[in-house]
C-alpha cells in the first residue's frame, strides 16, 4: 500500500514537474495550468520572436552596411541623381544611423532633472538634440577635426587609425568626446552655436576622472584627451582649469614613460602617435609660460625621445631618422642637419626657445649667472644666439611661398597640414623675437643697469622689436591671402602683442614708420576679427588691443630709447603685464560680452572671409588728422586712401621689411559704405 502510494505520489511530482517544464511563460507568471495544445505554439512563437529580433538586430545591420558599401564602389556620375536616388540613399544612412547610434555612457551622463540646477538646464536642449552621438555626427566632428584642428599646431593622432577605430567602435569614449569637443566650433551652426562642444569636453573630462580616480593603469589615450580638454578650457576663458589639466597630462606622460622612446614592439604609427602626443603637450607647456609665475612642466634635457618625422611618413607608417633635443639645439654643425627637421620639429624647436625667452624676461629667471643683457654671456645674448642659429638652420628669411614649395606644403595628400606648422613657426620665431626685446619687458629687466645701459643697445633692441613686429604682422595677412587655415589658437596672442607694439609706433617720429605701423596694426585687427569666429579668448584679446590702442598716446616714452626708467604709475605697469601675459588674457572678465561677435560661415565653403571692418567711433578716434589706411578698403568722401603693396619678405635683418606705399590718392564722392556687418564692436 505504501508503495502504490509512493509511486503514486512520485508520478503526481513527474507530471506536475513536466507540466510546469512545458507551460509557456505567461502561464508560468500566472501560476494557471497550460492548455496543452497552446504549448507548441506559444513555443514556436517565442522562438520567432527571439528570430526576428535577432535578424534585426544583425541581418539588418548587415544588409545596410552592405548595401552603403556597394553605394561607395559605384562610380561617380556625372549627371544629377534623381530625385528616387536621393531618397533611397537618404534612407539607407539614416536606417544606419538610427540603429548605430552612440550611446553615451550613463556615467557621464550630465543630470537634466530640474534638481541638476542651471548648468543642467542650459545642457538640455543640446542633449536632447545631438545625443545619443550618431554615426553621422561624429563622422562630421572628425572631419572638421582633422580639416582645421590637427597640425594646428598640435598633433595627436593618426588619420586613418582614428577613423579606422571610429568606424569599429573601439575607439576610447573619452577620446571620442574630446575630438568631438574639439570640433564642434568649426562645424555647422547647428553645431558650433550650441553647447555641444562644451558638454562633450564635460562628459569626457568626467570619465577621465572616473578612471583617474580608480587604481587603473593609464594610457596614451588619457594624455590625448586630457591634453585636448586642456586646450579647450583654455581658449574658453578658463586658464586655470586648463592649467590643472595640462599639468595632469604632464605627469601621466611623465609615469608612462613619454619623454623617452617608444617600446619597439609598437608599430611606426604608435611609435610616432606616442611622441606626437608628448611634443604636443611640451609645446602647450612651453606656450602657455608667456605670462608670469608660469614656471614649465617640461624641461628640455629630460627630453629624450625623438623629434616628429614628417606628415607624409607618419601617415604612410614609413620610418624615418630622426634627432632628441638636445641634438638639435645643439650649435655644433648646424649646415648639416639644416634641413632635415620636419615642419613639426621646428615648431618645437622654436617654441623650446620662446619658452626660454618668456622666462627670462617675464619671470625673471637666470639660466646662467646673471649678467647685464649686453654682455656677450648673458641669457639675453644666448637666447639671441639660439634664435640665430635656428634662423640659420631653417632658413627663416625666405619668403613664404618659397617655403611652402620646399617644404611641400601644397602637395599634402592627407588630413594634416604642414602649411599651417610652417606659418606657425615662422610666427613663433618673430613672437620670440618681439618678446625678447619688447619695449615694456625688456625695459624692466634693464631697470637694475639703469645708469649703464648702452643706448645704441636699446635703440638695436627696440628696432628689431618693431621690425619683427611688422613681419608678422605681414605674414598672417599673406599666409590668409594664399588659402591657409590659420586655426591655431595662439595665433590670437602673436597678433595681439604685435598689434600693441604697432599701436605704440604710431606715434613714432619718423613719418614713414607712423604710417607703416597703423597700416599694420590695422591688419593686427582684422586678423583678431577673423580669428574671434572660433576662438572665445581671440574676442577678448580683440577687445584688449582696442583699449590698448586708445591708451598708446600716453605711453609714449617706451618707444624712445633713451629713456630707460619706467615712469609710470603702479596700475598702468600692471595692465601692461597683463596685455602681455598669456595667461591673464585668456581670462574671462564679468564686463566682457562675447554675444556681439556673430560668425562667418564664408570660409567653411572655401571661400576667403572677406575683410572686416571696423566700427565708425573706432576709425575716428584712430584716423586723427590723418587718413586710415586699410587694405583693399577705401575711406569715401573727402578722405584719401591708399592700397599698400604686399610684395615683401619676413626677414630677419636689421632694416624694417614693411612695403612701400605707393601715394597714389584715391578720391571717392560716395558716402561710405558698411564695411561689415558680420561684427559690432
Amino acid at each position: 500500500m505504501s508503495s502504490s502510494t509512493e509511486n503514486t505520489a512520485g508520478d503526481g511530482e513527474q507530471h506536475r514537474n513536466k507540466r510546469v517544464r512545458r507551460a509557456c511563460l505567461n502561464c508560468r507568471r500566472k501560476k494557471t495550468r497550460c492548455h496543452e495544445s497552446m504549448q507548441g505554439k506559444s513555443r514556436l512563437s517565442s522562438r520567432a520572436a527571439n528570430y526576428d529580433k535577432d535578424d534585426t538586430s544583425y541581418g539588418g545591420l548587415i544588409a545596410r552596411v552592405a548595401q552603403l558599401e556597394e553605394m561607395a564602389r559605384l562610380p561617380v556620375k556625372s549627371q544629377t541623381p534623381t530625385s528616387a536616388e536621393l531618397q533611397g540613399g537618404h534612407q539607407a544612412i539614416d536606417n544606419f544611423h538610427a540603429s548605430n547610434s552612440w550611446v553615451p555612457p550613463s556615467s557621464s551622463v550630465v543630470d537634466t532633472s530640474p534638481s541638476a540646477g542651471v548648468e543642467s538646464t542650459r545642457s538640455l536642449g543640446c542633449s536632447e538634440t545631438f545625443f545619443p552621438l550618431s554615426p553621422r555626427l561624429i563622422q562630421k566632428a572628425i572631419d572638421a577635426f582633422f580639416l582645421h584642428s590637427h597640425n594646428q599646431p598640435y598633433s595627436f593622432f593618426c588619420e586613418s587609425r582614428l577613423r579606422q577605430r571610429a568606424l569599429e567602435r573601439n575607439l576610447p569614449d573619452h577620446v571620442l568626446y574630446a575630438v568631438v569637443a574639439s570640433a564642434a566650433r568649426f562645424m555647422e551652426d547647428q553645431y558650433s552655436k550650441s553647447n555641444l562642444g562644451a558638454l562633450c569636453a564635460q562628459m569626457s573630462w568626467d570619465l577621465l576622472l572616473k578612471h583617474l580616480h580608480s587604481d587603473t593603469e593609464a594610457d596614451l589615450s588619457f594624455v590625448q584627451a586630457t591634453t585636448l580638454l586642456a586646450l579647450f578650457d583654455f581658449t574658453d576663458f578658463k586658464s586655470r582649469s586648463a592649467w590643472k589639466k595640462i599639468g595632469a597630462a604632464a605627469r601621466i606622460a611623465q609615469d608612462l614613460k613619454f619623454m623617452f622612446e617608444p617600446s619597439s614592439f609598437l608599430d611606426l604609427q604608435e611609435q610616432e602617435e606616442q611622441r606626437r602626443t608628448f611634443w604636443s603637450i611640451y609645446m602647450l607647456d612651453g606656450l602657455t609660460t608667456c605670462g608670469r609665475a608660469r614656471p614649465p612642466a617640461f624641461h628640455g634635457h629630460y627630453c629624450k625621445t625623438n623629434l616628429p618625422c614628417t606628415e607624409l611618413s607618419f601617415q604612410l607608417g614609413l620610418y624615418e631618422e630622426t634627432q632628441n633635443l638636445d641634438q638639435a639645439l645643439s650649435a655644433d654643425d648646424i649646415t648639416a642637419r639644416g634641413t632635415n627637421f620636419s615642419p613639426f620639429a621646428r615648431v618645437i624647436l622654436i617654441a623650446t626657445i620662446l619658452s626660454r625667452a618668456s622666462q627670462y624676461v617675464m619671470q625673471d629667471i637666470n639660466f646662467r649667472a646673471e649678467r647685464p643683457p649686453w654682455d656677450s654671456d648673458s641669457d639675453y645674448a644666448a637666447i639671441s644666439s639660439s634664435l640665430f642659429n635656428f634662423e640659420y638652420q631653417v632658413g627663416i628669411h625666405r619668403p613664404l611661398q618659397e617655403a611652402f614649395g620646399m617644404d611641400g606644403g601644397f602637395t599634402n595628400e592627407f588630413g594634416g597640414q604642414p602649411t599651417e606648422h610652417i606659418v606657425f613657426y615662422y610666427a613663433l620665431y618673430h613672437l620670440t623675437q618681439c618678446i625678447l626685446n619688447h619695449h615694456f619687458l625688456l625695459r624692466r629687466r634693464l631697470q637694475p643697469y639703469s645708469s649703464r645701459v648702452p643706448p645704441i643697445f636699446t635703440s638695436r633692441a627696440f628696432n628689431t622689436c618693431l621690425e619683427h613686429a611688422q613681419s608678422l604682422t605681414l605674414l598672417l595677412e599673406d599666409a590668409h591671402r594664399l588659402g591657409c587655415r590659420l586655426r591655431a589658437s595662439f595665433l590670437g596672442y602673436c597678433a595681439l602683442v604685435v598689434g600693441t607694439i604697432n599701436s605704440l609706433h604710431q606715434f613714432d617720429v619718423d613719418f614713414n614708420v607712423r604710417l607703416k605701423s597703423k597700416q599694420a596694426l590695422d591688419k593686427n585687427i582684422e586678423f583678431l576679427t577673423r580669428h574671434a569666429q572660433y576662438w572665445n579668448n581671440a574676442k577678448l584679446m580683440l577687445e584688449e588691443l582696442q583699449n590698448f590702442d586708445q591708451e598708446a598716446v600716453h605711453l609714449q616714452s617706451l618707444i624712445s630709447p633713451e629713456i630707460i626708467e619706467l615712469n609710470f604709475d603702479p596700475d598702468t605697469i600692471e595692465r601692461l603685464y597683463d596685455i602681455a601675459d598669456y595667461n591673464v588674457i585668456s581670462r574671462y572678465r564679468a564686463k566682457f560680452d562675447v554675444s556681439i561677435f556673430v560668425r562667418d560661415d564664408t570660409e567653411f565653403s572655401g571661400i576667403p572671409a572677406p575683410s572686416s571692418g571696423y566700427s565708425a567711433q573706432w576709425m575716428q578716434s584712430l584716423s586723427g588728422s590723418n587718413p586710415t589706411l586699410l587694405d583693399g578698403t577705401e575711406l569715401s568722401g573727402s578722405h584719401i586712401s591708399w592700397v599698400p603693396d604686399h610684395n615683401a619678405h619676413y626677414t630677419s635683418h636689421t632694416h624694417l621689411t614693411m612695403p612701400e606705399i605707393g601715394m597714389q590718392p584715391q578720391i571717392n564722392q560716395g558716402m561710405p559704405e558698411v564695411m561689415s556687418d558680420q561684427l559690432l564692436l
